[in-house]
């Protein structure tokens, strides 16, 4: 009997839209009874190279900078409070050509 509840804890629920970084598009996604819990997609894809960096929300778990033809990722790119809840990022279809060996030392 207690599999339908833990069911209904951890499927996600309609995904509503939020204020994001201009060009790019968020969605937010509520778990649990009563939308205990919440987690931003954001997606940037296709934006242009002038995207970065991007400012997140708190909540973010997953980043889409796909397709922006990006050619160098570096620290400061991928830094600020947003990043630290991070568990997806999309750098796919993009030029890149040079990685800072930091790049990714602020994410978890």
């Amino acid at each position: 009997d207690a599999l339908p509840i833990y069911l209904l804890l951890l499927t996600p629920l309609v995904g509503s839209t939020t204020t994001c970084f201009p060009e790019c598009h968020c969605e937010v996604e509520s778990f649990g009874l009563f939308d205990s819990f919440s987690l931003t997609n954001v997606d940037c894809s296709g934006v242009g190279p002038h995207i970065v960096p991007v400012t997140i929300p708190l909540d973010t778990w997953r980043l889409d900078l796909s397709s922006n033809r990006l050619s160098t990722i570096n620290e400061t790119m991928l830094s600020g409070r947003g990043y630290t809840t991070l568990v997806s990022l999309d750098l796919s279809y993009n030029q890149i050509t040079k990685i800072s060996s930091s790049t990714f030392s602020k994410l978890r």
